[in-house]
């Protein structure tokens, strides 16, 4: 849910493309209808237009937050500080599932699988070949954030996202 907060943090730093900000703009407020979440109130959504407002130069102050829907006007540190928040909580809920998640569940590159491929084949083309399928020896594999760690000859090798494979 935090990809309008994302973008709005980012717009709020200092972005200057008024039509950029404008398909944000769209695509929080898709993200709001999605869930439900009233477009005056959402921090995300003032952001932005608090960013288009000041390039187009039509901010004024305080007095921009004012809205005939919204009694309690929410300030623009307000509005940032929601969006963070939102955002941090977003990443440690990602961070949490991609950590308890099997290798085969977890996203892994098209240069990654082909590494382990290779692996495999030069393991079963070697002295010893494995007594297991290719699907069994990936299940071996060990994911993480920026790389796979797969066992291999009493050693253990990290294969990066693009594909290099490392001792």
């Amino acid at each position: 849910m935090s990809k309008r907060h994302r973008d709005a943090l980012a717009i709020s730093d200092g972005a200057v493309n008024i039509s950029g900000m404008a398909y944000s703009l769209i695509d929080a407020c898709k993200e709001c209808f999605e869930y439900n979440i009233p477009l005056h109130k959402d921090a995300a959504v003032k952001l932005i237009i608090h960013q288009m407002s000041f390039i187009a130069e039509i901010s004024t102050g305080a007095d921009d937050w004012k809205s005939v829907y919204d009694n309690s006007p929410m300030t623009y540190h307000e509005a940032r500080m929601i969006c963070r928040r939102a955002v941090s909580r977003d990443d440690d809920l990602r961070a949490r599932v991609l950590h308890n998640l099997p290798l085969t569940l977890r996203p892994i590159t098209r240069a990654q699988r082909t590494a382990l491929l290779r692996i495999y084949n030069r393991q079963q083309n070697g002295d010893k070949p494995l007594d297991q399928t290719y699907r069994q020896f990936r299940k071996t594999a060990h994911s993480s954030f920026d790389c796979v760690m797969v066992p291999f000859c009493g050693m253990w090798l990290g294969i990066e996202k693009d594909g290099h494979t490392h001792s």
